[in-house]
């Protein structure tokens, strides 16, 4: 399955699921899963394939009984970078592969981008302007609780006041916050209760 495939139809993951004779590769697009291809018949070619993503994601190749979970970065037929998440998932058919897709170089949508307006868009900005307390944004993989998140924080940043964010991982930078990645990929081995105790210091 070509990732430049999977950022050009808009894919949030890359499901690679090994069945009992087949493996299918299905793309998330706004939430749901498309199978992406014709399923790959499982044996060498399927190996190989988990085996190059979790030598890229820096895994172990002889584990294949826990899940782990890595990163690694592909350069596109564009010239743009992709960033992915990677996690394997031991199955009793062999190890399922999930990559989250991450376009760094992405523009962050404004919250009326993203379909917010009217009273549900003031109430937010009222919850998210308030000098204390939270806003919680919750939804099932891919609906678009980051970008939310990241489109709210470029909507009330400004220079007067210090900002600071504590993400696992970080998926796009902002360069007027500092971020902060307890995920314990890129050589940070910080958690967030550390990076908290840190900020509120």
């Amino acid at each position: 399955c070509s990732s430049d495939l999977a950022e050009e139809e808009g894919a949030s993951d890359i499901h690679i699921k090994p069945k009992k004779d087949r493996t299918i590769i299905r793309l998330r697009i706004d939430g749901i899963l498309h199978v992406a291809t014709a399923p790959l018949a499982s044996g060498a070619t399927t190996d190989r394939i988990v085996q190059q993503i979790k030598t890229k994601s820096n895994m172990k190749i002889e584990e294949r009984v826990h899940p782990q979970d890595g990163r690694f970065s592909i350069d596109l037929k564009d010239g743009r970078q992709l960033d992915l998440r990677s996690a394997t998932l031991p199955t009793i058919y062999g190890e399922k592969v999930t990559l989250r897709l991450f376009n760094s170089q992405r523009s962050t949508f404004t919250l009326e981008q993203l379909g917010m307006a009217g009273e549900n868009l003031t109430r937010y900005l009222d919850a998210i302007n308030l000098k204390d307390g939270c806003a919680i944004v919750t939804g099932p993989t891919g609906s678009g609780k980051s970008t939310t998140l990241y489109s709210s924080i470029q909507r009330v940043i400004s220079p007067e006041l210090d900002y600071a964010s504590i993400e696992d991982p970080v998926e796009f930078q902002i360069e007027s916050l500092e971020q902060i990645d307890a995920s314990g990929h890129g050589g940070q081995k910080i958690t967030f209760a550390e990076a908290l105790k840190a900020i509120m210091r």
